[in-house]
């Protein structure tokens, strides 16, 4: 989740894409709109190179909130 200054928090999408796949945003919310309720589809994604992990293997949401709020 991001924070938003209109919705309060917003979930955000961090999506690792395979070699040579390309999707447009559009498609990918699309699908998303279709298979989640309202309140779950991604606002806001955004393609990474990879997701950062924890000693045990996790994704660590962690360092993805830390950067969020940097970019702004």
């Amino acid at each position: 989740d991001v924070c938003s200054s209109d919705l309060g928090q917003v979930v955000r999408a961090y999506i690792v894409a395979r070699s040579g796949a390309d999707a447009p945003v559009e498609d990918i919310q699309a699908f998303m709109k279709k298979t989640l309720s309202a309140h779950e589809y991604p606002r806001q994604i955004e393609f990474v190179a990879e997701l950062p992990k924890t000693p045990a293997g996790k994704i660590n949401r962690k360092v993805l909130r830390d950067q969020a709020a940097q970019r702004g």
